[in-house]
């Protein structure tokens, strides 16, 4: 479990920095590192533009749901700074997200079987 929160902390940071610069504004260029990443997860990425707002309802990817969940908890713990220039809002992200990532308390039974279905799933 020790190991969770950091790992689910590089892609919140992540997708708060994409935001930042501009992800969801019209005609922005995806991603494809980012994608990549979530596919070698075994997962879709997710919409980091779905993870800033509030909460529609709808479920995040059936597989690594719980990390899903910490990543958006941590997006929307961070909101993005305005009225900054794009170095400073990058670091006030980057803050928020290393005063907030110990916040997001999660049960390593239901992550370790997460975890475990999502790689049973892969084979």
């Amino acid at each position: 479990m020790g190991q969770v929160l950091p790992i689910a902390g590089t892609p919140a940071r992540w997708a708060s920095l994409r935001i930042g610069e501009g992800a969801c504004e019209k005609d922005a260029l995806p991603d494809h590192a980012w994608e990549d990443g979530w596919t070698r997860l075994g997962d879709a990425p997710p919409d980091v533009c779905q993870l800033a707002k509030p909460d529609s309802g709808a479920e995040p990817p059936a597989r690594l749901t719980s990390i899903v969940r910490l990543v958006r908890d941590a997006v929307r713990h961070c909101p993005i700074p305005q009225g900054t220039s794009e170095p400073k809002k990058r670091i006030a992200l980057l803050d928020c997200h290393r005063r907030t990532s110990a916040k997001f308390p999660l049960s390593a039974d239901a992550v370790n079987a997460e975890i475990s279905r999502a790689l049973s799933a892969q084979r």
